[in-house]
């Protein structure tokens, strides 16, 4: 997204930003309910918002490079801290889980982006998109694919599901105790 503005970032909220698919993330990942969460390239906040509904006692984060997403997500989850700031230069800290919905894609490096979000303390990794039709790493995106081979580097535990009903692949990438 590096030569987006916000008129492309208001588009694209208007257009996506309130799926029916970003409020049910929520019922995939795998939390407690205590946890400290960061939404990586949180958008407008649909997804923060579900995640604030289903689990009102995590302590919510996210971060997005574009202001007009920053505003839109505030405004959307007031008792989120946001931040505008890439995956590779956010400094909230630390926290237990990181999600990426639909934005990985859009990382300039995967393999930096994951080595910074896993020196903050964070224990699972949930990436979720749409680019993947079959839960193969052969068929993910080169974006997903790099993920997938950093976090076998990282000897991390994957986990890969395919929730048909809205066509995303969910991964779940845990480090190892």
């Amino acid at each position: 997204m590096p030569n987006w503005t916000n008129e492309h970032a208001k588009q694209y909220d208007e257009l996506w930003g309130d799926l029916p698919l970003l409020a049910e993330i929520a019922n995939w990942l795998p939390l407690q309910g205590n946890e400290r969460l960061l939404d990586i390239g949180c958008g407008s906040g649909a997804v923060l918002a579900g995640i604030a509904e289903r689990y009102p006692q995590c302590t919510l984060f996210g971060c997005d490079p574009m202001p007009y997403m920053v505003d839109a997500a505030r405004k959307r989850v007031p008792s989120a801290d946001i931040q505008q700031a890439t995956v590779e230069d956010f400094q909230l800290a630390p926290f237990d889980v990181a999600i990426a919905a639909n934005t990985v894609r859009h990382w300039a490096n995967v393999e930096r982006g994951l080595e910074h979000i896993a020196k903050h303390g964070v224990q699972t990794i949930v990436l979720v998109d749409d680019l993947a039709f079959n839960p193969s790493p052969s068929e993910f995106c080169p974006a997903i694919s790099s993920a997938l081979r950093w976090f076998a580097e990282q000897s991390w535990q994957v986990e890969i599901q395919y929730q048909e009903a809205f066509d995303e692949s969910v991964i779940i990438a845990r480090l190892k105790p």
